[in-house]
């Protein structure tokens, strides 16, 4: 979608920043292709090793045995770099309860919902949107919530080039902007909600509101000098390298994308996955340099401003 302003105003030039602009590309596109390579080496594994049984397909659950828990995996912190050790942390919670598993790794956020909601998934992996929609429909209720970094919390933030002169959002009149459209609500969501806090209508401020299928699709934007903005959740980019940039704009604390439990599951089993969870120190089963330090119990009120800017874009409703 593309909404033009004739006041475009260009994003100053960074010549100088060309050279580390191709350089930090060229190393995005490389851990993307490294983590769907290790992510998929991970998941064969799991497959293959005993404590599985017999699940069938490790990825997409067909033919999982009766007695496997059925875990979906739509969205986590720490973007690709990260998407092995999630793995990782689903084999330690079967090994720690004792259960088989079969893992869905739901590729297509707009539709994770959907899915969850209608096949059988017994603990899932989900954006802040998504909890609140299936929440609300009394689908799934709240497990627990990733500590990535050492916190439980992330923000939402609109980044520029560090010496871009703007220090707002009104800095950004007639400028380009990038922002996830999907499920993500640190993405146009947050975008919308806060042009509305500053009277502005984002249609007609912008010379143009680019929406990439995800943030790293956005941040390259930004790094390449597509557009002079790009609106991203920093769960999402702890892996990222944002050196050179800054934040105009950001969000008051919001709880990481947490992991929840479907509404019919047993509670014993339940009550032993999330004990699981909550045993897990850094470190145990997943990389060294891994981002992911554990998880807290479920605190619905770390989601309260995900609620509130639900709303801004009307397809988060549905």
């Amino acid at each position: 979608m593309h909404m033009n302003d004739g006041d475009n105003q260009q994003a100053p030039k960074r010549e100088t920043r060309n050279g580390l602009s191709n350089r930090w590309l060229v190393a995005a596109v490389v851990a993307s292709l490294i983590g769907a390579a290790l992510i998929l080496i991970v998941f064969i594994g799991l497959q293959r090793l005993p404590f599985l049984g017999e699940t069938g397909d490790a990825i997409s659950g067909v033919g999982a045995s009766s007695d496997a828990l059925v875990f979906a995996i739509a969205r986590t912190p720490g973007g690709p770099d990260e998407w092995s050790n999630w793995a990782r942390v689903v084999k330690y919670v079967s090994e720690t309860v004792h259960r088989p598993v079969t893992i869905r790794y739901l590729t297509k956020e707009d539709e994770a919902s959907t899915v969850i909601e209608q096949e059988h998934v017994d603990v899932a992996f989900v954006c802040s949107h998504h909890y609140l929609h299936l929440s609300e429909k009394g689908v799934v209720e709240g497990l627990c919530v990733p500590v990535i970094d050492g916190s439980p919390t992330c923000t939402y933030m609109v980044l520029v080039a560090e010496d871009d002169p703007a220090t707002c959002l009104e800095d950004l009149r007639g400028s380009a902007i990038a922002a996830s459209d999907k499920s993500s609500l640190g993405g146009y969501s947050y975008l919308r909600y806060i042009c509305d806090e500053h009277k502005l209508n984002d249609a007609e401020f912008f010379g143009e509101v680019r929406l990439g299928d995800t943030q790293e699709h956005n941040l390259r934007d930004l790094s390449a000098g597509e557009v002079r903005a790009a609106a991203v959740n920093s769960a999402q980019a702890v892996s990222w390298d944002l050196t050179g940039y800054k934040a105009i704009e950001q969000s008051p604390p919001v709880g990481c994308p947490p992991v929840v439990v479907s509404s019919e599951l047993d509670p014993a089993i339940r009550d032993a996955v999330a004990a699981a969870f909550l045993a897990f120190e850094p470190g145990v089963g997943v990389a060294e340099d891994s981002h992911i330090d554990g998880f807290i119990p479920f605190d619905a009120t770390l989601y309260d401003y995900a609620q509130e800017i639900r709303d801004a874009c009307g397809h988060h409703t549905k």
